[in-house]
């Protein structure tokens, strides 16, 4: 049974050793603590407010509401984990040489950490077989030079990026304005990269893996 000259009640009490415990490194592991009514907080004396806006900070950051309704699938809640990565965030140079370094001093020196010739000349191997695949199968002869496809190289696909990057900085309304030869956007290097055509067909045909190469049995989406 409560005191009557106790400042706060049992249910904020708990609520208090709670948060202590958690602050403190005490068990971890335990359950989370959900008090039976929320509105005992403002239902109190004026010596209850008092010590309950001494609360209020902590409970907004240690305590989210959850009802019968909520489905517990398992998941760790975000909103009370901290990050803590385990390396400083940013671009790492621990696996890098001193002399690597040096060289890494334009925005393609970082574009090409990325785009290795291994992976260009992946992607310009399953893209040519796959426009091969689709033009033998009558589809997209119009993206074919009198009916022969032009092969891809890793340096076409180093333009091809670099307009998609270009796009991605500088938005027109429709894809075609950006081979316009409108006074308003002669501004627009485009053109000078790559055709329209040229750009729409490897836009259409680019592929990761050869076709044959893609076992359809299996979900794409799995993770091994």
């Amino acid at each position: 049974m409560e005191d009557e000259n106790d400042c706060i009640s049992s249910d904020e009490e708990d609520q208090l050793d709670f948060l202590l415990g958690e602050e403190f490194g005490e068990d971890d592991d335990a359950e989370l603590y959900s008090p039976p009514n929320v509105d005992t907080l403002s239902s109190q004396d004026t010596c209850s407010s008092q010590s309950s806006q001494s609360i209020s900070d902590p409970l907004e950051r240690h305590i989210y509401w959850k009802d019968d309704n909520t489905e517990d699938n398992g998941n760790v809640d975000l909103r009370t984990t901290p990050f803590k990565p385990t390396r400083q965030p940013g671009f790492q140079t621990t696996n890098f040489t001193r002399r690597q370094l040096q060289h890494l001093k334009t925005p393609l020196h970082f574009l090409n950490l990325f785009m290795t010739v291994e992976f260009l000349t992946t992607l310009c191997i399953a893209t040519n077989h796959q426009a091969n695949y689709l033009i033998n199968t009558g589809k997209y002869s119009s993206y074919t030079d009198n009916g022969v496809w032009e092969a891809v190289t890793t340096d076409e696909l180093l333009r091809f990026f670099g307009i998609i990057i270009y796009m991605s900085v500088v938005k027109l309304s429709a894809l075609e304005k950006y081979w316009s030869t409108n006074v308003l956007y002669d501004h627009c290097p485009v053109n000078d990269v790559m055709t329209k055509k040229r750009f729409q067909a490897i836009l259409c045909f680019i592929q990761v893996t050869s076709p044959g190469d893609i076992d359809k049995g299996q979900d794409c989406l799995e993770f091994k």
